[in-house]
Formats: structure tokens, C-alpha cells, sequence
């Protein structure tokens, strides 16, 4: 009955793996098609996250939380472990797995995540080690504001090769919504 579960399973939603729900013996369970689709944990397992890499899964997230608000969706409900985010290794597409209930506070829990970025970046390359620690300092704060750090990490300083990498992804994973 929950208004959430409903929104998950009869939409099409940017950024988020879809979803089957089913119950069986009382217990709801959550199915999401993976398919072409690996969790970042073994994609990053031994390439390192480049300048690139890091703007996608900034950016994607930022797009999953702008599609969380037009559905209603509590970002609390996020799971932003990084054996549950999913990359389409093909299109670099980005796809965040979301549970109704799952309600852990998403500043802790994306906090944990830039916690794993930093392990995993390319530590030869200057501008992402700055971005990840930047990213990861600000996230250290009781009260930041994740879209407005999200949005001053992919801000106007960084326009050139990379936004045209990001915009062939986003426009990708657009014309596969609709």
C-alpha cells in the first residue's frame, strides 16, 4: 500500500535499477534488473576511478535525486553501497538501487560512499584526487547540503572533455526512459 512501493514499480525512473516487488510468506521482497549491468565495487575492483568515472557517478546521482523529488521518493531510501550501485560498463551508465523503508540518513550513508571513492581513485591524477578529497571533506560537515556540494564538484571549473562524455551517457540513458 505504501505510496513509494507504487511509484517504484509503475514508473520508469532515471537513474534507478527497476524494480519487481512480490511477496512471498508474508516477507516483500525486491527484485532489480541488472542486467548488462555490474556493481561499481567489482567495476572499480582493479580499474582505479578517473576524472571521468567520478564526474558520472556525481552527476548521476545528482540526476537520481532530482528524480527522487519529482516522485515523491524519500532519499533516505538509497542504497549507496557500492555493491549496490550499478554501471553499464558499455554506456557508462550510472543506476542507483533504491528500497522503500531502507530510510538511512543518505548525508552518512553518501558520506560512506566518498569514503570508498577515495580508496578507489587514480591517485597519479591531480584534479581527481583534489575533487574526491574536496568532496569528501565537505561531507565530513553535520549539516552540508549534498546537491549544492554535488553541484560546486561538477561546477562551471570543469566544462571541456568531460561534459560531452557525461552528456553522450545522460542522452543514452534518456532515450531509454522514454
Amino acid at each position: 500500500d505504501d505510496y513509494r512501493v507504487r511509484m517504484l514499480i509503475s514508473n520508469k525512473i532515471p537513474f534507478l535499477l527497476k524494480c519487481n516487488v512480490r511477496k512471498f510468506d508474508g516477507a516483500i521482497k525486491y527484485y532489480y534488473e541488472i542486467t548488462s549491468k555490474h556493481p561499481i565495487n567489482r567495476v572499480f575492483e582493479k580499474k582505479k576511478i578517473r576524472k571521468t568515472d567520478l564526474n558520472i557517478l556525481i552527476t548521476s546521482f545528482l540526476k537520481v535525486l532530482e528524480s527522487s523529488t519529482e516522485y515523491l521518493l524519500n532519499p533516505n531510501d538509497f542504497i549507496l553501497e557500492p555493491d549496490y550501485i550499478y554501471m553499464n560498463i558499455e554506456t557508462n551508465q550510472v543506476f542507483f538501487s533504491y528500497m522503500p523503508g531502507y530510510e538511512i540518513d543518505i548525508s552518512k550513508n553518501f558520506h560512506e560512499l566518498t569514503s570508498y571513492i577515495l580508496e578507489k581513485i587514480d591517485h597519479e591524477d591531480k584534479h581527481t584526487v583534489a575533487t574526491a578529497y574536496e568532496l569528501y571533506r565537505q561531507t565530513m560537515n553535520d549539516n552540508y547540503s549534498l546537491p549544492e556540494i554535488l553541484s560546486s564538484i561538477t561546477g562551471e571549473d570543469d566544462k571541456g572533455e568531460y561534459n560531452q562524455e557525461e552528456e553522450r551517457a545522460i542522452k543514452v540513458d534518456n532515450s531509454q526512459v522514454n
